[in-house]
Protein backbone atom coordinates (compact mmCIF):
# COMPACT_ATOMS: atom_id res chain seq x y z
CA UNK A 1 0.00 0.00 0.00
CA UNK A 2 0.92 3.64 -0.15
CA UNK A 3 2.87 4.88 2.85
CA UNK A 4 2.59 8.52 4.03
CA UNK A 5 5.43 10.08 5.98
CA UNK A 6 5.27 13.36 7.85
CA UNK A 7 8.36 15.44 7.22
CA UNK A 8 8.57 18.58 9.35
CA UNK A 9 10.09 21.01 6.84
CA UNK A 10 8.30 19.64 3.76
CA UNK A 11 4.75 19.10 4.93
CA UNK A 12 3.18 15.68 4.34
CA UNK A 13 5.10 13.77 1.72
CA UNK A 14 4.03 10.65 -0.13
CA UNK A 15 6.26 7.79 -1.21
CA UNK A 16 7.00 9.54 -4.52
CA UNK A 17 8.33 12.59 -2.63
CA UNK A 18 5.50 14.84 -3.78
CA UNK A 19 4.46 17.34 -1.14
CA UNK A 20 0.75 18.03 -0.79
CA UNK A 21 1.53 21.75 -1.05
CA UNK A 22 2.90 21.38 -4.59
CA UNK A 23 -0.48 21.31 -6.36
CA UNK A 24 -1.57 24.40 -4.39
CA UNK A 25 1.54 26.33 -5.36
CA UNK A 26 1.07 25.07 -8.92
CA UNK A 27 -2.42 26.63 -8.91
CA UNK A 28 -0.93 29.98 -7.89
CA UNK A 29 1.62 29.61 -10.69
CA UNK A 30 -1.04 28.72 -13.28
CA UNK A 31 -3.13 31.78 -12.40
CA UNK A 32 0.00 33.96 -12.33
CA UNK A 33 0.99 32.83 -15.82
CA UNK A 34 -2.53 33.59 -17.09
CA UNK A 35 -2.16 37.12 -15.73
CA UNK A 36 1.38 37.68 -16.97
CA UNK A 37 0.72 36.09 -20.38
CA UNK A 38 -2.95 36.76 -21.20
CA UNK A 39 -4.47 34.99 -24.19
CA UNK A 40 -5.76 38.33 -25.47
CA UNK A 41 -4.14 41.72 -25.06
CA UNK A 42 -1.35 42.87 -22.82
CA UNK A 43 -0.88 42.16 -19.12
CA UNK A 44 -2.33 44.82 -16.85
CA UNK A 45 0.19 46.67 -14.69
CA UNK A 46 -1.87 46.53 -11.49
CA UNK A 47 -2.44 42.79 -11.93
CA UNK A 48 1.30 42.22 -12.41
CA UNK A 49 1.94 44.22 -9.22
CA UNK A 50 -0.55 42.04 -7.33
CA UNK A 51 1.00 38.73 -8.41
CA UNK A 52 4.51 40.01 -7.72
CA UNK A 53 3.41 40.93 -4.20
CA UNK A 54 1.92 37.45 -3.68
CA UNK A 55 5.13 35.70 -4.74
CA UNK A 56 7.17 38.09 -2.60
CA UNK A 57 4.92 37.33 0.37
CA UNK A 58 5.39 33.62 -0.23
CA UNK A 59 9.15 34.33 -0.39
CA UNK A 60 9.37 32.22 -3.53
CA UNK A 61 10.81 33.24 -6.90
CA UNK A 62 8.40 32.33 -9.68
CA UNK A 63 11.38 32.30 -12.06
CA UNK A 64 12.68 29.32 -10.11
CA UNK A 65 9.40 27.56 -10.83
CA UNK A 66 9.57 28.40 -14.53
CA UNK A 67 13.14 27.06 -14.76
CA UNK A 68 12.17 23.83 -13.00
CA UNK A 69 11.82 20.91 -15.41
CA UNK A 70 10.14 18.66 -12.82
CA UNK A 71 7.17 21.02 -12.36
CA UNK A 72 7.41 20.63 -8.60
CA UNK A 73 8.62 22.79 -5.79
CA UNK A 74 12.12 21.36 -5.53
CA UNK A 75 13.36 24.92 -6.22
CA UNK A 76 11.84 26.14 -2.92
CA UNK A 77 14.43 26.13 -0.14
CA UNK A 78 13.71 23.45 2.45
CA UNK A 79 13.85 26.09 5.20
CA UNK A 80 11.03 28.07 3.51
CA UNK A 81 8.64 25.21 2.77
CA UNK A 82 6.82 25.20 6.10
CA UNK A 83 6.13 28.95 5.91
CA UNK A 84 5.03 28.68 2.27
CA UNK A 85 2.69 25.82 3.14
CA UNK A 86 1.23 27.76 6.10
CA UNK A 87 0.60 30.85 3.95
CA UNK A 88 -1.00 28.81 1.18
CA UNK A 89 -3.20 26.98 3.68
CA UNK A 90 -4.32 30.28 5.19
CA UNK A 91 -5.40 31.51 1.75
CA UNK A 92 -6.73 28.29 0.18
CA UNK A 93 -8.07 26.55 3.30
CA UNK A 94 -7.39 23.06 4.59
CA UNK A 95 -9.52 21.36 1.93
CA UNK A 96 -6.98 22.28 -0.78
CA UNK A 97 -4.46 20.16 1.15
CA UNK A 98 -6.74 17.15 1.63
CA UNK A 99 -5.29 13.70 1.02
CA UNK A 100 -8.55 13.02 -0.84
CA UNK A 101 -7.53 14.12 -4.36
CA UNK A 102 -11.07 14.96 -5.48
CA UNK A 103 -11.68 17.20 -2.45
CA UNK A 104 -8.29 18.89 -2.82
CA UNK A 105 -8.73 19.43 -6.57
CA UNK A 106 -12.19 20.95 -6.09
CA UNK A 107 -10.93 23.28 -3.36
CA UNK A 108 -8.00 24.44 -5.49
CA UNK A 109 -10.31 24.93 -8.47
CA UNK A 110 -12.45 27.36 -6.48
CA UNK A 111 -9.44 29.66 -6.17
CA UNK A 112 -9.63 31.83 -9.30
CA UNK A 113 -7.85 34.83 -10.82
CA UNK A 114 -9.98 37.28 -8.82
CA UNK A 115 -8.89 35.56 -5.59
CA UNK A 116 -5.22 35.81 -6.53
CA UNK A 117 -5.62 39.49 -7.39
CA UNK A 118 -7.54 40.18 -4.17
CA UNK A 119 -4.77 38.48 -2.18
CA UNK A 120 -2.14 40.65 -3.88
CA UNK A 121 -4.23 43.81 -3.51
CA UNK A 122 -4.61 43.17 0.24
CA UNK A 123 -0.84 42.72 0.56
CA UNK A 124 -0.25 45.97 -1.34
CA UNK A 125 -2.81 47.81 0.80
CA UNK A 126 -1.22 46.44 4.00
CA UNK A 127 2.22 47.58 2.86
CA UNK A 128 0.88 51.04 2.01
CA UNK A 129 -0.89 51.34 5.35
CA UNK A 130 2.25 50.27 7.21
CA UNK A 131 4.33 52.80 5.26
CA UNK A 132 1.81 55.56 5.96
CA UNK A 133 1.72 54.71 9.66
CA UNK A 134 5.53 54.75 9.82
CA UNK A 135 5.66 58.10 8.00
CA UNK A 136 3.00 59.58 10.29
CA UNK A 137 4.83 58.31 13.35
CA UNK A 138 8.13 59.77 12.10
CA UNK A 139 6.48 63.12 11.33
CA UNK A 140 4.80 63.17 14.76
CA UNK A 141 8.12 62.38 16.38
CA UNK A 142 9.82 65.23 14.52
CA UNK A 143 7.05 67.66 15.40
CA UNK A 144 7.24 66.66 19.08
CA UNK A 145 11.04 67.01 19.05
CA UNK A 146 10.85 70.46 17.45
CA UNK A 147 8.08 71.54 19.83
CA UNK A 148 10.09 70.38 22.86
CA UNK A 149 13.23 72.16 21.64
CA UNK A 150 11.27 75.35 20.97
CA UNK A 151 9.60 75.17 24.40
CA UNK A 152 13.00 74.74 26.03
CA UNK A 153 14.28 77.78 24.17
CA UNK A 154 17.20 75.68 22.94
CA UNK A 155 15.94 75.81 19.39
CA UNK A 156 13.95 78.91 18.60
CA UNK A 157 11.42 78.00 15.94
CA UNK A 158 11.28 80.65 13.25
CA UNK A 159 8.55 80.88 10.64
CA UNK A 160 11.15 80.52 7.85
CA UNK A 161 12.43 77.26 9.38
CA UNK A 162 8.92 75.83 9.64
CA UNK A 163 8.17 76.68 5.99
CA UNK A 164 11.50 75.21 4.83
CA UNK A 165 10.90 72.02 6.82
CA UNK A 166 7.36 71.66 5.44
CA UNK A 167 8.65 72.07 1.88
CA UNK A 168 11.36 69.46 2.51
CA UNK A 169 8.83 66.94 3.85
CA UNK A 170 6.57 67.48 0.83
CA UNK A 171 9.49 66.94 -1.57
CA UNK A 172 10.51 63.76 0.24
CA UNK A 173 6.94 62.46 0.22
CA UNK A 174 6.49 62.96 -3.52
CA UNK A 175 9.66 61.13 -4.55
CA UNK A 176 8.35 57.80 -3.23
CA UNK A 177 10.73 57.47 -0.31
CA UNK A 178 8.25 58.69 2.29
CA UNK A 179 8.86 61.36 4.89
CA UNK A 180 12.29 61.11 6.48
Amino acid sequence: GRREVSVRQHGTVGTNGACIAEPVLRRVRKLTKAIKEPAIGQPKEHEIACVKKVWADLDVEIDGYDDNDNDNWSFVDNAKRTKVTEKLEAIFGKAAFSKNKAVARAARGKFVKADLLAWGACLIADAAANAAAAAASAAAGRAEFDANKAADGAYPLRQEDVAAFAALVLVEDTDGRGAG
